[in-house]
C-alpha cells in the first residue's frame, strides 16, 4: 500500500520505462562518482597532510638530529680523539669545519621551515644556547691551532667543554621533543578525522543505501504492477474468452499505451463478434423465412399444378362442346338445305318440314344449353386464370424477397 501510494504520489507511471531504468542506472553511478570524489579529497587532504608531516616534522627531526649529532656528538668526539691523540689536529680542524659546515646548514635549512609559536621560542632559545657554543668551539679551534688545547686537563676541559654543550643538547632535544609532539598531534588528528569521516561516510552510505533501495523499490513496483495487471488480463481474456475484460491504465509510458491497444483490440474484436451473431441471427431468421417461402412455393405450385390441371380438363371439355356445336351447326345447315329443297316439293313435305324446324328447334335449344355450359366453362377458366396470374404475382414477390434477403 505505501508503495502503491508513493508510486502515485510521484506518479512514477507518467514517466517511460526507459527513463525510470536509465534513473535506476544513473542515480547509483552519480553516488558512485560523488562518493568517490569525497574519497580522493580526502585522500588528497591526507596526503597534504603526510606531506606536512614530512616537510615539517620529519625533515626538521631530521635537520635537529643532524644539528645535535653535529655540535654534541661529533665535535665533542673529534676533541676528545684530539685530546687522545687518537687523531692528527689536521684531522681534527677537518672534523670540526665538516661538522660546523654540516651543522650549520641542517640549522639553516630548519629555520626556514613553517614554525609553530611555541617552536619559534624553542628555536630562541636554543639560538642562545647555541651562541656560546660556537664562541667556545671557535676558541677550540685557535687553541687547536696553536697546540694549547691539549695541555688543559681532561676534568677543566671536560667540565668547560659540557657546560657548553649541554645546555645546547637539552634546547635541542626539546626541539625534538616538540617535533615528535606535533607528529604525534597530527597522527591523533588524523585519526580522530578518520573516525569521524568513517561513521560520516557509514552513515552516507547508509543513507545512500535506504534511499536506493526505496527508488529502486518504486520503480520495480510501478513496472512490475501494471505489468502483473496486464499479464492478468491477457490470461483472464485467454481463459475465460471474455473479451468484456480491459487492461487497467495506469500512466502515460509504454505499459499504458500497451494496456490502451489491448483494450482497443478487445473492444474491437468484442464489436466484431457482436456484429457477427447479430448477422448468424439474421442469417438464421432469413433460412427460416426462406424455407417457409419455399414451402410456400411448392404448397403453390402443386395448387398450380392441379389448376393447371383443372384448366386442361375444362379446355377439353370446351373443346369438346366446340365440335358439338360444330357438329350442330352442320346438321343444322344440312337441314336448312334439305327444307329448302322440300319446300318445293309440295304441301306433303311442308309437314315433313314442319317437323324438321321442330327438331331443329330442339336441336337450337340444345346449342343454346351447350353454348350456355361453355359459357359457364369460359367463367371458370377466366377465374382459373385470374388464380394463375394471382399465383404468379405472388411467385414473383417471393422470388423479390428471396434475391433481397440473399442480398
Amino acid at each position: 500500500m505505501l508503495c502503491n501510494y508513493l508510486a502515485e504520489h510521484f506518479m512514477l507511471n507518467n514517466y517511460s520505462v526507459k527513463s525510470r531504468l536509465a534513473v535506476l542506472a544513473a542515480v547509483p553511478l552519480i553516488v558512485l562518482v560523488m562518493v568517490t570524489l569525497v574519497a580522493l579529497q580526502e585522500m588528497r587532504q591526507l596526503n597534504l597532510g603526510i606531506n606536512s608531516l614530512y616537510l615539517d616534522r620529519v625533515q626538521p627531526l631530521q635537520q635537529i638530529k643532524q644539528v645535535s649529532d653535529a655540535y654534541a656528538v661529533t665535535i665533542v668526539d673529534t676533541l676528545h680523539k684530539y685530546r687522545s691523540n687518537i687523531i692528527s689536529a689536521n684531522d681534527a680542524r677537518d672534523s670540526l669545519a665538516l661538522a660546523l659546515s654540516t651543522a650549520e646548514t641542517a640549522w639553516r635549512d630548519y629555520k626556514q621551515t613553517e614554525l609553530t609559536s611555541e617552536e619559534q621560542k624553542l628555536l630562541q632559545d636554543a639560538e642562545r644556547q647555541l651562541t656560546p657554543f660556537l664562541a667556545a668551539i671557535q676558541q677550540y679551534q685557535s687553541r687547536l691551532n696553536d697546540g694549547s688545547l691539549i695541555q688543559d686537563s681532561a676534568d677543566k676541559f671536560n667540565k668547560a667543554l659540557y657546560q657548553m654543550a649541554d645546555p645546547l643538547s637539552a634546547a635541542l632535544d626539546k626541539l625534538i621533543m616538540l617535533q615528535l609532539s606535533e607528529a604525534n598531534k597530527f597522527r591523533q588528528l588524523a585519526h580522530n578525522q578518520y573516525e569521524s569521516f568513517q561513521w560520516i561516510f557509514m552513515l552516507v552510505l547508509l543513507v545512500v543505501f535506504v534511499c536506493l533501495a526505496l527508488l529502486g523499490w518504486l520503480i520495480y513496483h510501478s513496472i512490475h504492477r501494471p505489468l502483473h495487471l496486464l499479464q492478468h488480463c491477457i490470461v483472464s481474456v485467454g481463459n475465460d474468452l471474455d473479451l468484456r475484460n480491459r487492461a487497467q491504465v495506469q500512466g502515460k509510458d509504454e505499459i499504458a499505451a500497451t494496456s490502451e491497444a489491448l483494450n482497443t483490440t478487445l473492444q474491437r474484436l468484442q464489436q466484431f463478434f457482436n456484429e457477427l451473431g447479430q448477422a448468424i441471427t439474421q442469417l438464421a431468421a432469413a433460412s427460416e423465412q426462406m424455407s417457409s417461402i419455399s414451402e410456400q412455393v411448392s404448397n403453390t405450385a402443386m395448387e398450380q399444378e392441379q389448376k393447371s390441371n383443372l384448366i386442361a380438363t375444362a379446355v377439353t371439355q370446351m373443346s369438346a362442346a366446340i365440335q358439338e356445336v360444330a357438329s350442330s351447326a352442320l346438321r343444322t345447315s344440312e337441314k336448312a338445305n334439305e327444307a329448302d329443297g322440300f319446300s318445293q316439293s309440295g304441301y306433303d313435305k311442308v309437314m315433313q318440314n314442319m317437323r324438321s324446324i321442330e327438331q331443329l328447334s330442339l336441336t337450337l335449344t340444345d346449342t343454346g344449353s351447350v353454348i350456355s355450359n361453355l359459357n359457364d366453362e369460359s367463367g371458370k377458366i377466366t377465374q382459373v386464370l385470374a388464380v394463375i396470374r394471382t399465383i404468379a404475382e405472388q411467385t414473383n414477390l417471393l422470388a423479390l424477397n428471396a434475391a433481397i434477403e440473399a442480398a
